[in-house]
């Protein structure tokens, strides 16, 4: 379910970004809050378990001080059935920081970074190469998921969190990867120059 969901995100914020909408939908459909100015020893960017900054899974979206988002409605279709959920773009000067899934009391189910800003305790973040990522942590595992067609790599220091990899940085051919829904890879299978082009936290 969250693999589909994860697949669901990545078609609704290209579809988000390559379409437009009259004045009366934006009006009607989304909620848009403008940026602030924040000095930057207030901003937040660190990742954590569950949380991105100051936007944490399981809590109720507020204002940014210094990020602006627009809050919109999504008809999701899954195993034949449609029905509504809210997402929200988050940005600072103009630029797509993170897309978040909401749920009904507007709480943050998901996190999806995009934004090279935002960084783990060990500076691993958006454009880090997975040879850094293997270094800063004890333990790691990298999967390949025909599902949602993406590669992933798993830590022990940051649970809850998957670092989407660039599938230019696999060596192999992943239209064999079809032994299972989530492909076992080992570091060695991918080039030193594979990067980190997005993360996700459920």
């Amino acid at each position: 379910m969250k693999l589909l969901s994860f697949f669901l995100i990545s078609i609704f914020i290209f579809y988000a970004c390559n379409s437009k909408q009259s004045d009366s939908e934006k009006n009607n459909d989304s909620l848009l809050v403008e940026q602030t100015k924040v000095p930057p020893a207030e901003k937040s960017y660190l990742i954590k378990e569950k949380s991105a900054g100051n936007v944490n899974i399981g809590e109720v979206l507020t204002e940014f001080p210094y990020f602006k988002y627009e809050i919109k409605d999504s008809t999701i279709n899954e195993e034949g059935n449609q029905y509504q959920r809210q997402c929200a773009f988050v940005s600072e000067d103009g630029e797509i920081q993170l897309f978040l899934w909401l749920n009904d009391s507007n709480m943050v189910d998901e996190i999806k970074i995009f934004s090279g800003k935002f960084k783990t305790p060990q500076e691993i973040g958006v454009g880090s190469s997975l040879t850094n990522l293997l270094a800063s942590n004890d333990e790691i595992k990298i999967y390949y998921t025909y599902e949602t067609d993406r590669f992933y790599a798993q830590t022990n220091n940051l649970i809850g969190l998957q670092f989407n990899i660039s599938s230019a940085g696999y060596k192999g051919n992943k239209e064999q990867l079809t032994e299972s829904d989530n492909v076992v890879l080992k570091p060695s299978e991918f080039k030193k120059e594979a990067k980190i082009e997005s993360i996700r936290i459920y």
